[in-house]
């Protein structure tokens, strides 16, 4: 049976490592720099009139 030499399996399996390493340290970065909530707060304080008046409310 012709195997895979043990040298080449541990370079592929480190390489393979370094790759999702670098994967999901990127994906956990791109998950905590969202906003959890996702809400969206409108002061309407802060609105124009026109603004105001457009959306509905008086």
């Amino acid at each position: 049976m012709n195997g895979v030499l043990l040298e080449t399996q541990l370079v592929i399996g480190i390489i393979t490592f370094i790759v999702f390493y670098f994967l999901i340290k990127q994906t956990i970065k791109n998950f905590s720099s969202t906003n959890d909530d996702g809400d969206t707060i409108i002061n309407l304080n802060k609105m124009s009139r026109r603004n105001r008046e457009k959306s509905g409310s008086k």
